[in-house]
């Protein structure tokens, strides 16, 4: 039987950082976006399903069309994180191996302080500066053997307004629903937004009433998933048990996505998450009450599988806002 998710304490010499994977190839997260159902996959991994025209999910299995790609939402969250934990990887790498610089043929043995992920070359300080004079190599995610060096980078750059790259972003639109910077033409100026801190901490607490309704949830789910019994047909049986474990699982990975949120998210990732968290939520919700269109158990109301107590916590969100 799956166990619920636990929560992860920091150790005394603090946490590893978590590097999510994509549930779709089960590799670190690169451009990720967000599909209709509210899980995310990488975009190259929509892009393979191109000769088909649509897609599933591997979640939900949610069918999506594979030529809309391009307008599925980025999950600059999960992005932000796989490519910190990325350069944690490297960092080890670079000062364990003592590479040394590929960019140049030096007259003496200069070792590499950093690594360009598309330029698939190792650099020193010096070569460094040439790669940035380069306009487009500015976009370059690059790794250093300092780790507080990339990840200021890395944090810096996923704080910037999209459309105004050079503005932070500063507030949430209502209207739009979108984080925006202070430039005027970022939303219409008769559009009512707030402050992007008092937005996100709104956020925080609909995210914690949303973790503690699924947590109940999936305790509910658990302690019945050894009682379900039926006098009739074992097909139907083995219908019930595999339809169960599909939406556990959903419940697991929402319970995943609630949980990195919280602990590493920021003010502009949290408010953006919401609306495709509610999506998966309300996608588990629509799953139980599948069950009540299966015919009545013959079995005893004892030993049956309690769908009234699971209805009643999974309703319980519905007035979430």
């Amino acid at each position: 039987m799956i166990k619920c998710i636990r929560r992860n304490r920091a150790s005394k010499g603090g946490e590893t950082l978590p590097d999510p994977k994509c549930y779709c190839c089960n590799k670190s997260y690169r451009n990720p976006v967000y599909l209709r159902c509210g899980h995310t996959i990488n975009k190259e991994c929509i892009a393979r399903r191109k000769s088909f025209g649509t897609g599933k999910c591997v979640v939900c299995k949610e069918p999506y069309n594979v030529k809309a790609a391009e307008k599925y939402p980025p999950n600059y969250f999960l992005e932000r994180l796989a490519a910190l934990a990325r350069c944690h990887q490297f960092a080890v790498k670079l000062k364990e191996k003592k590479t040394t610089c590929e960019f140049f043929e030096h007259v003496e043995k200069t070792y590499a302080i950093s690594y360009c992920s598309v330029c698939k070359l190792h650099f020193c300080w010096e070569c460094k500066k040439l790669h940035d004079k380069i306009p487009e190599a500015l976009k370059h995610e690059v790794y250093f053997s300092e780790t507080d060096k990339t990840e200021k980078l890395l944090n810096i750059n996923f704080q910037f307004c999209k459309e105004h790259p050079d503005e932070k972003i500063s507030s949430w639109c209502f209207e739009c629903n979108l984080a925006v910077c202070a430039r005027a033409n970022c939303c219409n100026s008769d559009h009512r937004v707030c402050d992007i801190f008092t937005q996100a901490q709104h956020v925080k607490k609909i995210i914690r009433k949303m973790d503690t309704d699924l947590i109940n949830y999936m305790s509910t789910i658990e302690a019945k998933q050894n009682n379900i019994s039926d006098a009739g047909s074992q097909i139907r049986l083995n219908i019930i048990k595999g339809n169960l474990n599909d939406i556990y699982k959903q419940c697991l990975y929402l319970q995943r996505d609630i949980e990195l949120l919280i602990k590493h998210g920021v003010d502009t990732e949290i408010v953006l998450s919401l609306q495709h968290l509610k999506i998966q939520w309300k996608n588990i919700q629509s799953a139980s009450d599948d069950f009540y269109d299966l015919p009545e158990s013959s079995s005893s109301s004892e030993s049956s599988f309690d769908l009234d107590s699971v209805r009643s916590i999974a309703t319980s969100s519905q007035n979430i806002s």
